[in-house]
């Protein structure tokens, strides 16, 4: 099974057998990206992405109401990797993806 195969069915919502993941991509490092009220959990999430870039660009686009994503959460977020407002947390995050499955 490829990455991508993988982070698809993690898209998904399916399950992913450790088995079937070769051991070189357990520990491949992917980004977990999420939104939601703050206080709460993930409304939208977790997304897993393979870079920081993608990560962030899908949490703007998820947070662009039509007329774009809140001021400065781009720099938030590559920042320290976390934006809120009053509305809303976003967040990514580094992780191995043996941790994720």
């Amino acid at each position: 099974m490829l990455l991508e195969e993988v982070l698809d069915r993690l898209a998904d919502d399916l399950t992913v057998d450790r088995a079937d993941v070769p051991g070189h991509l357990l520990k491949q490092k992917v980004w977990v990206a999420g939104l939601g009220q703050p206080g709460c959990l993930y409304d939208g999430g977790p997304y897993y992405c393979r870079s920081k870039r993608q990560a962030i660009e899908l949490l703007l686009d998820i947070a662009d109401n039509g007329e774009g994503a809140p001021r400065g959460m781009r720099a938030a977020l590559e920042r320290d990797g976390v934006f809120f407002n009053k509305y809303f947390r976003a967040e990514i995050s580094q992780v191995f993806l043996g941790v994720v499955i």
